[in-house]
């Protein structure tokens, strides 16, 4: 567009550049015919919303660290998204917890290799990094080959008042059960949506 106006014979051409945009272009080449390829960043903002699958880390020309891309399968039918601490757009990595989320991952092994419950309970003052050790437990199992459904709830100081509060809250969540429902409802609920839960076939919530 010529900054003197419409006629004149000088053109400019504008054009989006960066690394922002070159890596939107990365995506888009190496994506599947209809489907969808993300880089890390945005999978870290989708996460708990969309089923991914990861891809093998791809080879950038003029970048040192191959850039790690995932395959959006699908949208979560109930997704779960929790606001995370600290600020908004920065990830850092966890610190003095590895031991810790070994151990889980090695229950969630056993349970899934052996066929047999497991139980693992993590107890600890405020802000000693419960809730982030749970994010990346969520994170390492979304990305396994296994197929599962978990499900999650959320104990509240205000639920102290309330009978079974966190077994409600959880399956209030997956299974759409509303406070208005009525017990006839809320049972059938339940019922429809219990078996998916733990269908080879299902999806992951």
């Amino acid at each position: 567009m010529d900054p003197r106006g419409v006629g004149a014979e000088l053109r400019a051409w504008y054009t989006a550049m960066g690394e922002a945009v070159d890596l939107a272009a990365l995506m888009e080449q190496n994506a599947p015919a209809g489907g969808i390829l993300i880089t890390h960043a945005t999978y870290r903002h989708v996460r708990g919303a969309f089923d991914v699958q990861a891809q093998p880390p791809l080879e950038v020309k003029g970048k040192r660290e191959p850039v790690q891309s995932y395959l959006v399968e699908r949208a979560k039918p109930r997704a779960w998204r929790m606001g995370s601490r600290g600020v908004e757009g920065i990830e850092t990595r966890m610190v003095g917890r590895e031991a810790e989320l070994l151990m889980v991952q090695q229950a969630y092994r056993e349970a899934v290799d052996g066929h047999e419950a497991r139980v693992v309970t993590v107890v600890g003052e405020p802000g000693v990094g419960k809730s982030r050790l749970l994010d990346e437990l969520t994170a390492w199992v979304d990305l396994e080959p296994q197929r599962l459904g978990y499900l999650r709830g959320r104990a509240t100081p205000e639920g102290r008042a309330v009978a079974y509060s966190l077994w409600r809250d959880l399956f209030a969540y997956r299974f759409d059960i509303l406070e208005t429902d009525t017990a006839a409802e809320a049972l059938r609920k339940f019922r429809e949506g219990w078996p998916a839960c733990w269908s080879r076939s299902g999806p992951t919530w």
